[in-house]
């Protein structure tokens, strides 16, 4: 059950930051150069219905969906590997970040 889990867990990492790197991509190809990112995701994020905004919802169901899998490995396995799948959760979207 464990390892479904944690697999399950390691997928949303992966998908979230496929996800992050969707929305770097909208904002760039919207004009914004890194110092109006910031500025430009407000904007983004007010905004009626816009790709950016469809895949800002779809990485709210992924953390959702990630939450209930570490609450589920807290609940079947305890604080020990509870924490080292948050761990791993992190470690996938660093690793995934640094090799783009």
């Amino acid at each position: 059950m464990a390892w479904i889990l944690w697999g399950c867990l390691l997928l949303c990492g992966l998908i979230w930051s496929r996800l992050e790197t969707q929305k770097r991509k909208i904002l760039q190809d919207a004009g914004a150069n890194p110092a109006e990112m910031a500025d430009r995701y407000t904007i983004a994020v007010t905004g009626r219905d816009t790709p950016f905004r469809r895949v800002a919802g779809r990485q709210h169901g992924l953390l959702f969906l990630s939450i209930l899998l570490i609450a589920g490995i807290f609940w079947t396995q305890g604080w020990v590997l509870g924490l080292a799948s948050v761990a791993a959760w992190y470690a996938v979207g660093i690793v995934a970040a640094i090799m783009r």
